[in-house]
């Protein structure tokens, strides 16, 4: 549970974030996917298919090629 990681999986209910620097926090967290394999199931198939279609290369290629654009022309325009 740090930076942009919380926004991201909770958004994409692609997991279970934890404060990292708590044993007790990783320990449940784990034994409650390994207890829920309907909870297992529907964060890891979330998560799939956030990489898939949101976070590939070619995706954020694209977006970060816009924002060095703009930054070098000082416009959103292409």
């Amino acid at each position: 549970n740090f930076g942009h990681v919380n926004e991201y999986l909770s958004g994409d209910q692609a997991g279970i974030t934890v404060n990292p620097e708590s044993p007790e926090e990783i320990a449940a967290a784990l034994l409650k996917l390994l207890d829920d394999k309907k909870l297992y199931n529907h964060l890891s198939n979330n998560g799939k298919q956030a990489a898939d279609q949101k976070y590939r290369w070619e995706f954020m290629e694209e977006k970060l090629l816009k924002i060095f654009r703009e930054l070098v022309t000082g416009s959103s325009n292409e």
